[in-house]
């Protein structure tokens, strides 16, 4: 800390600001500031004047001492929780990198499969295809051959003048007289 103006840090995580003074321990002394929101400082505890740590701690009657004791067992029970935390985002992530690699490591391995075969699909269009297949629905060759075989008995009905019906439909009917 070699500038003339303090430098203020502060951790957004653990909510701790600490400033350090520019000058040495000398004559005006180090000084800290007690962060999350309502920590006294040093200078606060001695009376005014600043001292260094080892006097403070010679000076403070047994409630300072509680009090900073109480404030250093909160400090350090915010710095676990933050390193179980991040232990635990790590963690994940790793989980995750891990299922992806697998993933990865299944997709190259059914492309180079499929490569291989010579048909020519890769393994998404596998996937797509039994997807589709696991959901249901009706194929294009299922609907080509029904639509094929109710042409053929319309048409057939259509000789044998069994239509008449049709033209008594509310919407049909009218479709049925245009004329081509």
């Amino acid at each position: 800390a070699s500038s003339s103006d303090d430098k203020p840090i502060f951790n957004k995580k653990l909510q701790v600001r600490h400033t350090v003074a520019s000058s040495p321990l000398g004559g005006d002394g180090a000084r800290s500031v007690g962060g999350a929101g309502g920590g006294s400082s040093s200078s606060s505890r001695g009376g005014g004047a600043q001292m260094s740590d080892k006097t403070s701690l010679e000076n403070m009657t047994p409630e300072q001492m509680f009090v900073e004791i109480s404030n250093l067992r909160r400090k350090y029970d915010e710095l676990v929780t933050f390193s179980v935390n991040l232990t635990a985002e790590r963690d994940i992530l790793n989980n995750t990198l891990e299922q992806t690699k697998r993933d990865l490591n299944r997709e190259v391995a059914s492309r180079a499969k499929g490569g291989a075969s010579g048909n020519g699909t890769s393994g998404a269009d596998d996937a797509l295809a039994k997807k589709s297949s696991a959901r249901g629905g009706v194929s294009f060759l299922v609907m080509l051959f029904f639509i094929i075989v109710f042409f053929l008995a319309g048409v057939k009905l259509s000789l044998m003048d069994k239509v008449d019906f049709l033209m008594e439909a509310p919407v049909l009917g009218d479709f049925m007289r245009m004329e081509l």
